[in-house]
């Protein structure tokens, strides 16, 4: 009965040491993978803690298994080195999940702000048209209407940066031009009170 056991248990004990003696080579390539993955969702910019957290693990995994790589065959054990591998598969699809959701937050806010300048464009180019233009301030009025040929001219690239997935550069010129159009909506307002007065 004690031999039966021995001869169950040495083939088990066999494969058990086979299988975490095999390094984690297939582990880490996705490892690798699910990294490349997060980076081309730039992770590194918009999940910076957890894409750190990925490449930090991925780093410990493979100095694990060149660790494990320098013993003897007989003792080695590549256990550790595969769960970190595969924690760091985990972590880099995490960054990429959190990346990709930063971005789309970004996106919604750019197409609002776009959207909140083509509506306030004709609004501040109508406002200019019919500013009202007293003695000395002739020239403010031209600069006015120079500016918002200006601001058209810089709705048109934040609509491009938006196609060019550039959410950041198009939310901060959509951003740019709606304040330069309250500046231009108070100066009339405040040119028409000072009209008024005069009277």
């Amino acid at each position: 009965m004690r031999k039966l056991q021995l001869l169950v248990l040495i083939p088990a004990i066999a494969i058990l040491v086979t299988g975490c003696s095999k390094a984690p080579v297939t582990e880490l390539s996705s490892a690798d993978q699910a990294v490349e993955s997060a980076r081309k969702a730039q992770a590194a910019k918009y999940a910076a803690a957890e894409w750190q957290m990925a490449l930090d693990t991925l780093e410990v995994a493979r100095a694990e298994k060149a660790k494990q790589d320098g013993r003897f065959s007989l003792f080695r054990a590549y256990g550790s080195s595969r769960d970190l591998a595969m924690r760091a598969s985990v972590l880099a699809a995490q960054a990429e999940t959190a990346a990709k959701a930063a971005l789309d937050k970004l996106r919604m806010e750019a197409e609002a702000l776009l959207a909140e300048v083509e509506s306030a464009l004709p609004i501040t180019e109508q406002a200019v048209a019919t500013a009202p233009v007293a003695k000395g301030s002739r020239s403010e009025v031209e600069l006015m209407k120079q500016d918002v040929l200006a601001l058209r001219s810089l709705f048109a690239e934040a609509q491009a940066d938006l196609a060019r997935f550039d959410f950041e550069t198009a939310k901060a010129k959509a951003r740019s031009i709606l304040d330069r159009c309250s500046e231009i909506g108070t100066a009339i307002e405040a040119a028409k009170a000072k009209k008024s007065k005069g009277r």
